[in-house]
Formats: C-alpha cells, structure tokens, sequence
C-alpha cells in the first residue's frame, strides 16, 4: 500500500490494473478515489467517493468517505444521519474507529463544535497516538478555535 502513497500515478496504474482483474471490489475503489484526491483530482474523487456509496452503501468506508464529501458540500445533517448507525456499533476495527474519528471531526467542525471535536480527536490520540494524521486534525481544531475567538473578542468590543 505504500507505493499507492508514495507514488500516486503509480498507485493509479496498480489500482485500475486490479479493477480491471476484480472490477467490484470497495476497497480497490476506495484507494483510487484516495489517489485521484492526493493527485488533485477531485471531481474524480467525489465522482467515484458517490459511486461506492451507491454500489456498497454497507461498506463502512464507502459510508465514511460519502459522509466526508456531505459535509464539505455542506450537507451536514446527512452525514451525521449516515454516521449514526456506525457510531453506535459495538466493535469496530481499528482503521474503521480512525476512519470515524476524521470524519467526526471535520463534521463537528462544520457545525462549530470544537470542543465535541477535540472529544473525538482526544479519543483517537488514546487509541493511536503514532497516526500520521493527527497532527492535521490538532492543527485544523486549533485553527477554528482560534478564528471563533477571534470573532467572538470582536463582537465583545462592539
């Protein structure tokens, strides 16, 4: 999996090769989507983000990532309705709990629940303190917070 990050038109090549092998397989799907969003290529992404979530709408993270793309539409009533049921499972693996945890995150932010996010990335940091995407969810929790104090030291001055 590696060379999908580390190379993504390399990681394109591999991943369309295998659709073209077993052309319905999620995850397959799921890490070109990825692919296109690091090479930029985000109508692409989206597009096939959507098309996961229609063909496997049981595919935990054909739902989280479907969840993610409501959100950044502004869609956030949705996406909290989709994650509803995945919040509330007993078990969960520990890819599916981060998946969870981001896209939690990023929805509480939409919504201006910093603290609730922070409940959220907290939890993550306990399970997996070494993921290499919490640094980017500290910073972009850090970063709203200190927009909406701002805002709110201005309003007090008026």
């Amino acid at each position: 999996m590696d060379v999908i990050y580390d190379d993504p038109a390399a990681g394109e090549r591999l991943l369309k090769a295998a659709l073209a092998i077993q052309p319905d397989t999620p995850v397959v799907m799921n890490n070109l989507a990825a692919v296109y969003a690091m090479q930029r290529r985000n109508e692409e992404a989206m597009a096939l983000t959507s098309e996961i979530y229609e063909k496997y709408p049981d595919y935990f993270f054909g739902i989280t990532n479907y969840a993610k793309l409501l959100v950044h539409q502004g869609k956030t009533e949705e996406a909290g309705d989709l994650l509803l049921p995945l919040s509330q499972r007993e078990r969960l693996h520990i890819t599916e709990f981060e998946a969870l945890c981001m896209v939690h995150i990023e929805l509480l932010l939409a919504v201006g629940e910093e603290q609730e996010a922070h409940s959220w990335l907290a939890m993550w940091e306990e399970i997996n303190p070494e993921h290499p995407h919490l640094d980017h969810y500290r910073q972009k929790i850090t970063l709203q917070s200190n927009r909406l104090g701002r805002l709110a030291r201005k309003l007090r001055r008026r």
